[in-house]
């Protein structure tokens, strides 16, 4: 069983609540954003390249039923829609777009999950301070329940620490 940790440390050595800390900037992991493998292999019979994947920072978001990634990204990888779905935001309901995609984890060798339905969802302009004294990271997904249901996380706030197994 595959286990990710991440601790964030206080600048003074202690556990760290805040900055950056578990309360400020939450549960959040590199990944990368590609292509599903099936438009991957049809890209490659036709003989035209595979779109590079995107990186940035993906939060784990315990509140969303989907997992959600940038519309622009999804776009930008020439994925087409699968269709609509009403959600719930914090404005209120709200009809996005479902695609199919492929989340690759590069700090857990071998992850990757291939995300049917994934929400495209406007995240432009969001970033997390991910270390100290370096730039904010870009927001690229959220990772919702549909795919948290196969994994166990752990939220350790006294300890600064989040982990997860799957």
């Amino acid at each position: 069983m595959p286990i990710y940790n991440f601790r964030f440390n206080h600048p003074n050595g202690g556990p760290g609540l805040f900055p950056p800390g578990l309360a400020f900037a939450g549960a959040f992991m590199p990944v990368e954003i590609h292509v599903p493998p099936q438009m991957a292999d049809l890209l490659t019979r036709d003989g035209k390249p595979v779109p590079d994947g995107v990186s940035g920072v993906a939060i784990i978001d315990t509140g969303a039923t989907f997992t959600s990634i940038d519309e622009s990204i999804l776009k930008g990888l020439g994925l087409a829609s699968v269709g609509p779905i009403v959600s719930g935001t914090a404005n209120g309901p709200a009809v996005h777009q479902m695609y199919p995609a492929r989340i690759v984890f590069p700090t857990i060798p071998g992850f990757d999950v291939n995300a049917q339905q994934a929400v495209g969802v406007n995240l432009t302009g969001q970033a997390i301070p991910t270390a100290p004294k370096q730039p904010p990271q870009r927001i690229v997904a959220l990772i919702g329940r549909n795919l948290l249901a196969n994994w166990l996380f752990v939220w350790n706030g006294p300890a600064g620490q989040w982990s997860i197994s799957f």
